[in-house]
């Protein structure tokens, strides 16, 4: 489970031992539990953070009757059209027109930038990825076995592909098309921290970087007191701060794995072979 910052902060002060904030003021310690986050994040690269998305458009931006008919628009970015000739979906996008199937949801860097998928949920039900070569002849079927010694093939839709496109953006390819009131969530490692602005904020610190960011605050801490005078501090400084270098290495060496240990296959091309 994950912590909050009200949990390190509590922490914090009972390892130093000023529950009372008489040494570090409340205001001085969510500063120095920020600047913690900010070096343990900038080490790791990553965070976690989720995001929701309603992949199917119940009205799409535009309507035309061939492909050559999508020149004559005027779209913005992200902007939906569907070819009747074709029966596709198309999306506006790097100042181009291109496919954009109703079983598919697309991340795109400029607004989420996915290092690491976690989890992957539809309607509130965990989803399992596979390979894109199953989902491809589960969608083009309509049948998917969902195990090994499972007699009745069934698309349930709750089977996923992952792709990393080269713009660095992530596409998610689903054994089926999406109802217009399915909803995907997809947690994830970011490589930005969240900044804490109340102590009382329900920020989630993921359990990797839990220890990192707590020793690192207390050596912080530590080493503030001895410039206040407390010589019987130093040697504290010197103890936490060897325990935030282990804990963060320890951190660092655990989040940098494979891009999503929640599947039985991952989804990094280089590390497996196709079917």
């Amino acid at each position: 489970m994950a912590a909050t910052i009200q949990s390190v902060l509590s922490k914090v002060q009972r390892t130093i031992g000023d529950e009372g904030f008489l040494r570090i003021k409340r205001a001085e310690l969510i500063d120095i539990i920020d600047d913690a986050i900010k070096k343990v994040a900038d080490t790791t690269r990553m965070w976690i953070e989720q995001v929701e998305i309603a992949p199917r458009n119940v009205t799409e931006t535009f309507t035309v009757n061939t492909a050559n008919d999508l020149t004559s628009l005027t779209p913005v970015a992200l902007d939906t059209a569907f070819v009747l000739d074709r029966g596709l979906r198309y999306r506006f996008y790097n100042n181009a027109w291109e496919i954009h199937p109703y079983n598919t949801v697309k991340i795109d860097p400029g607004t989420t930038i996915i290092h690491k998928t976690l989890q992957v949920w539809k309607n509130g039900i965990q989803c399992n990825e596979q390979s894109l070569q199953s989902i491809n002849q589960g969608y083009a079927t309509g049948l998917f076995y969902t195990g090994t010694n499972v007699a009745e093939p069934n698309a349930l839709g709750n089977e996923y592909a992952q792709i990393r496109r080269p713009d660095d953006g992530s596409t998610f390819i689903f054994s089926r098309d999406f109802e217009s009131s399915d909803i995907v969530t997809i947690i994830y490692l970011k490589e930005r921290p969240y900044i804490p602005v109340l102590w009382t904020t329900s920020i989630s610190l993921p359990d990797p970087v839990k220890a990192a960011i707590e020793w690192e605050t207390i050596a912080q801490c530590q080493n503030i007191m001895y410039l206040q005078g407390n010589d019987n501090a130093l040697g504290r400084v010197q103890f936490a701060t060897k325990q935030a270098e282990d804990e963060l290495k320890s951190a660092d060496a655990y989040l940098r794995n494979l891009l999503n240990e929640n599947s039985s296959i991952t989804i990094q091309p280089l590390r497996w072979l196709a079917e």
